[in-house]
């Protein structure tokens, strides 16, 4: 009867030891690909210079806190390589919580979180998260004019021929 709880401790205690460990590597990991996506997304103004610099379509994330399927985007498809790889080619991307009191400007305007979502999508209410926003030509300020948005969760494959979509239309 000893000899079967010696057995026992012993199992449990590797039972133990194995879920900690895996625990532990799975948080670093997540805090690793955080870090990696912390220098990936630029503030409002930083990115709207970079852009007009460098002749770049503005790629907005338009998020909330609340949002499941906007932290569902984040881990499965802005953390992926190949994603990051797509819009840092052609692309400036900027994350923007419209429940914020953030205010946003293009040259002599400021526009509140809502107002600049308003404004990507040309003067329409979209109040749907996820959603993504395409400003093509940011280098006009206020009248740029060539915007486009895709609303929803999009996994890595369908933010790839996304983007791809968009260069094309820009290109043109």
């Amino acid at each position: 009867m000893n000899k079967l709880i010696k057995i026992g401790i012993g199992s449990l205690a590797a039972i133990l030891i194995t879920v900690g460990v895996s625990s532990f590597t799975t948080s670093k990991k997540s805090k690793s690909d955080k870090q990696k996506l912390e220098g990936f997304w630029y503030s409002w103004e930083d990115g709207l210079k970079k852009a007009k610099e460098e002749d770049k379509i503005i790629l907005v994330d338009v998020y909330t806190t609340w949002c499941g399927w906007c932290t569902k985007m984040e881990k499965d498809t802005y953390e992926k390589d190949s994603i990051q790889k797509l819009i840092g080619e052609n692309f400036v991307p900027i994350k923007i919580n419209p429940e914020t009191t953030t205010t946003y400007k293009i040259g002599d305007t400021t526009y509140s979180g809502v107002q600049i979502v308003k404004f990507l999508a040309s003067g329409k209410n979209n109040r749907s998260y996820p959603i993504t926003y395409f400003w093509l030509d940011p280098e006009k300020g206020n009248e740029g004019r060539r915007k486009y948005l895709q609303k929803n969760y999009l996994n890595p494959d369908q933010m790839s021929q996304v983007l791809r979509r968009i260069v094309k239309i820009k290109n043109k």
